[in-house]
């Protein structure tokens, strides 16, 4: 018998129907995992924001510190404290956290991002 041939004159190797088989189950599959690999990644840049937003409120807490209990107007007042990179959303480079007075039942301070619908109230020390 020659070298690629199999019993029945056939040669040895994959059918085109074996190929596109193979094919379709590995749409399929990656069909499938794409939607769980996309909300991992957004889970985890929403997670790279939270973070940032600590460093921020620890940002607000240093302002305050320095001038005496008072709040700062904006949030260009911490960068001297944690950087131009801490005061915005990471997945932005020019969209910086909101940071106002909730006039609402509370009257609390927060910082706020808009891309990632988070909020964080500074004088309760958690996210909403």
């Amino acid at each position: 018998m020659s070298r690629g041939a199999r019993r029945g004159g056939r040669s040895e190797g994959f059918t085109l129907i074996e190929l596109l088989v193979v094919m379709a189950i590995i749409a399929l599959l990656g069909a499938l995992l794409l939607p769980r690999i996309t909300a991992n990644a957004n889970a985890a840049k929403k997670g790279a924001c939270k973070q940032n937003m600590l460093v921020a409120a620890a940002g607000v807490e240093a302002y305050k510190v320095e001038h005496k209990g008072e709040w700062p107007d904006e949030i260009d007042d911490i960068t001297e404290y944690v950087g131009e990179d801490a005061a915005k959303c990471p997945e932005s480079d020019t969209e910086y956290y909101s940071l106002y007075v909730d006039t609402g039942d509370s009257n609390h301070h927060k910082l706020e991002c808009s891309k990632h619908d988070l909020t964080y109230d500074l004088e309760e020390g958690k996210f909403e």
